[in-house]
């Protein structure tokens, strides 16, 4: 099974009880290894969606309100000065909109209009900011891995999947990618044969030759933090591996991953993206995200939320 897909069901009335607000953190100073995850603390309550933005350590650093976006992103990419969040749809209305979110409030400031090779096929579920700038961003129902131009909209092809040593079968993104230091690009990618799923970290080279490297747990969203790729879930667990632990042959053997922290959310870790993703920095600081709503659950003891629905997302799994 390929990663579960998200949308847009119904819209209802939200109501809170007992919610309390804490005053801003603050400002992540520049370069600071953390990971930005989006997602929902309730299951297929869109009401709920957040920003988490968890340290090297796993800690949760700050918390962001993100329903004034709409909805939940397939994916976040994170802009090397890290004042912009680029979210990828995943509704297929919105298969060339590209949203541009401040990560201090989770309001969208602008949108991205992709043309192009990748205009029109939509489901998004990876992002992520390369060294030059651009977006590389791949969809759970094609192949292909294209870039973005961030000023234009204009996308080109990347790398395509099936070209794998195995990817013959039913490749597709799974969740995400990051930069390594080396110049290499992760992946996170599904090989489907219609009967079981395998979920690899793929390894791309400068001239476009790509590897699987060895088998992961299934996650949807990636990033760099600091030393280690850390890998957002589908179990609500984030785990990382050392880069220099990250194989540099073909195999398919399971990597060792180490958990970081569980979260608590199972299913409701929709994207990562890490302050290291574009291999640079060239921010003064990382802005001061503060916190602007508090998830529930194991990551906000103390605070109370009811009442609903919101967006609810019908969740499925394409076969």
């Amino acid at each position: 099974m390929k990663k579960q897909i998200l949308t847009v069901a119904s819209i209802a009335s939200i109501a809170f009880a007992g919610l309390a607000f804490a005053a801003p953190a603050n400002a992540l100073a520049c370069g600071t290894p953390a990971l930005f995850v989006n997602g929902t603390s309730v299951l297929a309550q869109a009401s709920d969606w957040k920003l988490w933005v968890h340290g090297a350590d796993g800690a949760l650093l700050e918390t962001v309100d993100m329903t004034g976006a709409g909805q939940g992103y397939g994916d976040i990419a994170l802009s090397a000065d890290g004042k912009t969040l680029y979210g990828v749809q995943n509704d297929s209305a919105d298969d060339n909109v590209i949203d541009l979110v401040d990560p201090s409030t989770g309001a969208i400031t602008g949108t991205l209009t992709i043309t192009g090779s990748a205009a029109g096929i939509g489901k998004w579920v990876g992002a992520a900011v390369r060294p030059d700038g651009k977006l590389i961003i791949g969809s759970n129902d094609d192949s292909r891995v294209f870039e973005v131009d961030t000023a234009t909209g204009a996308s080109t092809l990347f790398f395509d999947l099936s070209t794998l040593p195995n990817g013959a079968q039913g490749a597709s993104t799974t969740g995400d990618f990051a930069t390594l230091p080396n110049g290499d690009e992760i992946a996170l990618a599904t090989e489907d044969n219609g009967v079981t799923s395998d979920f690899y970290m793929v390894r791309i080279d400068s001239a476009g030759t790509g590897i699987e490297v060895g088998t992961v747990a299934e996650a949807w969203g990636a990033g760099r933090v600091g030393d280690d790729i850390q890998l957002a879930q589908a179990d609500g667990i984030i785990s990382k591996i050392a880069i220099a632990d990250i194989p540099t042959v073909q195999g398919v053997a399971p990597l060792t991953l180490t958990t970081v922290v569980d979260t608590g959310f199972p299913g409701g870790l929709y994207g990562a993206a890490g302050t290291q993703d574009s291999g640079t920095q060239t921010c003064a600081a990382l802005p001061n995200t503060g916190v602007n709503g508090v998830g529930l659950g194991a990551l906000a003891a103390g605070l109370g939320l009811a009442g609903a629905a919101g967006l609810v997302i019908a969740r499925r799994k394409r076969a």
